[in-house]
């Protein structure tokens, strides 16, 4: 089977961690990972494609912002990816996207490639974002979507990034890219964290690019 890390996070007593494990599922057991940089807590962890992982966003040691890095579990080892804080995702080609920030809204967005080269500063956000959803399009663009009052965004899967005429402001939205390519936002909080029951679906489609669906019953 494969192996999961586990990297970083909290524990019971609110500390924040830089320890990561390995579970072995065919041994149903855990051995010690390579020890973290940085301390962190609510990043994401983005599986690349050499079998390393890489760490962006969260929340460091006294709630500030810490830079990413790359773990290798193989080598037992970490290093710093060259990267500031914010949501991330993984894209097709290997490389990964971030944008926005994770513990001050931010309008900056840019293509991580590799440890070994620079990320690539991409256009900024219409609007500061803290901790916006990004889902993968079938077309290898990416759908930025809440964590501020910017509306949505979208990522051409290169360098370019195209504000939305759309409006869609709540934070801590959930994402989900469906089987037929189109992207259900539902739920969230709008700007005065009031919870929504707002529903909207992304059609990436040239004629109909957005549609709204009736509140959702919570």
């Amino acid at each position: 089977g494969v192996e999961v890390l586990a990297a970083a996070g909290a524990c019971v007593a609110g500390a924040t961690l830089a320890s990561t494990d390995i579970y072995d599922p065919k041994a149903d057991a855990f051995a010690a990972g390579p020890p973290l940089l940085h301390a962190r807590a609510g990043h994401s962890a983005l599986l690349l494609a050499d079998g390393t992982v890489l760490l962006v966003g969260g929340r460091g040691e006294g709630g500030g912002a810490v830079s990413a890095e790359v773990v290798d579990p193989d080598e037992q080892r970490g290093f710093d990816a060259g990267l500031s804080s914010g949501a991330a995702v993984a894209l097709p080609t290997g490389s990964a996207l971030v944008a926005g920030g994770t513990t001050t809204p931010d309008v900056t967005m840019s293509l991580w490639l590799s440890a070994a080269e620079a990320a690539i500063d991409l256009p900024a956000l219409a609007a500061p974002r803290l901790g916006p959803a990004l889902t993968v399009l079938d077309d290898g663009g990416v759908l930025v979507a809440g964590g501020g009052d910017g509306g949505l965004a979208l990522f051409d899967g290169r360098a370019g990034v195209t504000a939305l005429a759309a409006a869609f402001h709540a934070r801590d939205v959930a994402a989900t890219r469906l089987a037929d390519g189109t992207v259900l936002l539902t739920g969230g909080a709008d700007p005065g964290t009031t919870a929504s029951a707002d529903a909207a679906v992304y059609f990436h489609s040239p004629l109909s690019p957005w549609a709204s669906l009736p509140p959702l019953t919570l």
